[in-house]
């Protein structure tokens, strides 16, 4: 997994199984690493054109400290490949 934390209130994450969807994505930042309920605004996942397979996800909170935590859960948990 890799992730960068972009200025503002947005979280990109690469690396994840190709198997991830909107709904998985938002349910895993809600109730896990990301804050719990509500603090998600947008979760989206970006496919490939031509496999359809997830590349990488991009979800957006509400404010930067809700993100700078969910980044600090992520690294504590997911190991960069």
């Amino acid at each position: 997994m890799a992730a960068f934390a972009a200025p503002g209130t947005r979280l990109f994450i690469g690396n994840l199984s190709w198997n991830t969807n909107d709904e998985s994505l938002r349910r895993a930042f809600e109730e896990g690493v990301g804050g719990g309920p509500g603090t998600v605004i947008d979760a989206k996942v970006i496919v490939d054109r031509y496999s359809g397979r997830s590349r990488y996800v991009v979800v957006k909170q509400k404010t930067q400290d809700i993100i700078w935590a969910s980044y600090a859960r992520l690294e504590a948990i997911l190991p960069y490949t």
